[in-house]
């Protein structure tokens, strides 16, 4: 089941973005998940990727706990955009787990 989130971020921000994988039995083990995409578009469904502003690549933080992180490299431009976040789980079937808002705001430094 893919989950919405909203995601809101200062223009220039690295700060890595984690997502935790769970279940109705607790963390979900994702050391042998691969390929975590996190694509950041203007539009909510686009037709085909020529928009799309960004793909972050991911890594396991830790994958017995289902930890999954994200480093921006804070060059997004200001605006409010949409995501989506893709992995290929360990079945090596991809899974969008997340998508939403992202909303890149001007900060004052």
């Amino acid at each position: 089941m893919t989950t919405t989130v909203d995601i809101k971020r200062k223009r220039g921000n690295t700060r890595r973005i984690v997502f935790h994988f769970f279940d109705d039995f607790g963390d979900v083990n994702v050391t042998n998940f691969t390929e975590f995409k996190l694509s950041v578009n203007p539009s909510q469904y686009p037709k085909s990727d020529i928009d799309t502003v960004v793909v972050l690549i991911g890594y396991i933080i830790d994958g017995p706990t289902g930890r999954v992180g994200f480093t921006p490299d804070g060059t997004i431009p200001v605006a409010d955009y949409f995501f989506d976040a893709k992995c290929m789980d360990d079945n090596d079937e991809s899974y969008t787990f997340a998508e939403g808002t992202y909303k890149v705001t001007q900060g004052i430094t």
